[in-house]
């Protein structure tokens, strides 16, 4: 027995479709030392009409989701200072697939930006 009580397993599973990808990116390297990118990418959510959570303990649930297709963007670059160092930067922001009807505590997405540094 355990210290910490019963044991209960429960089955438990979420069907979700994944949503395709698509993106391109161009580099320009500006001079010898310094390189900037960029990229765009699309994905598709709309695909996602429905997410499926089946637990055979408590039944199913099925929520709408009316998810809209996503876009995101990244810039990026490197720079050398030393022939041993450069630096690195980042910026990535992404739009948000969940109408604020339709989102959950249980899956909750919100639009994300991030900022990264480094060094190389």
């Amino acid at each position: 027995t355990s210290t910490l009580g019963p044991i209960t397993t429960n089955n438990f599973a979420m069907n979700i479709t994944e949503a395709s990808v698509a993106s391109i990116g161009l580099q320009h390297w500006v001079n010898d030392d310094w390189l900037l990118e960029g990229k765009v990418y699309w994905s598709g959510w709309s695909i996602e009409k429905k997410i499926t959570l089946k637990n055979t303990t408590t039944g199913n649930s099925v929520s709408p989701t009316n998810w809209k297709d996503t876009w995101s963007f990244q810039v990026f670059t490197r720079l050398k200072t030393t022939e041993k160092l450069a630096l690195l930067g980042s910026f990535t922001y992404e739009t948000n697939p969940v109408p604020l009807l339709t989102n959950s505590v249980g899956y909750p997405i919100a639009p994300v930006s991030s900022i990264a540094a480094g060094i190389d």
